[in-house]
């Protein structure tokens, strides 16, 4: 092996554990349903606390791996034609692969950054986390 491939697997490694952290958390907020896409979107007559409720995991879902990445990498994902309005849970961390696989470095950023502190805190409520941010 080679110093650059043992550098290449350090960064898998890093992002292998970013994600498992990413996952983790959501398995804790109970949002892995809204992280895997697989809850169905609501009819039109639901009522609109459902709806609300809806869209609020969403992004919820969204704030917690946005917290997790630099400045960089969501710029960088701007580029790629990421857009948060449009693109949901696991949508959000391919375009984050993508922008990490194409800036060197990142990974100790991204792990490094607010995402040690959010990963080990127990939000009880959304309003607890909003404030946190």
């Amino acid at each position: 092996m080679t110093i650059g491939q043992i550098k290449q697997l350090t960064k898998e490694d890093q992002w292998d554990n970013w994600l498992q952290d990413i996952e983790d958390t959501m398995i804790w907020n109970d949002l892995e349903d809204y992280f895997e896409d697989i809850v169905p979107t609501l009819a039109d007559n639901a009522p609109k606390k459902m709806k609300k409720d809806f869209r609020k995991k969403h992004e919820l879902v969204k704030i917690i791996i946005h917290a997790a990445l630099g400045d960089n990498i969501r710029e960088r994902m701007k580029q790629d034609g990421y857009d948060r309005s449009t693109h949901k849970g696991k949508e959000v961390i391919k375009f984050a692969e993508k922008a990490v696989k194409l800036i060197s470095g990142n990974m100790d950023h991204l792990y490094n950054t607010q995402w040690k502190d959010i990963q080990w805190s127990d939000f009880k409520m959304w309003t607890q986390f909003m404030n946190e941010l």
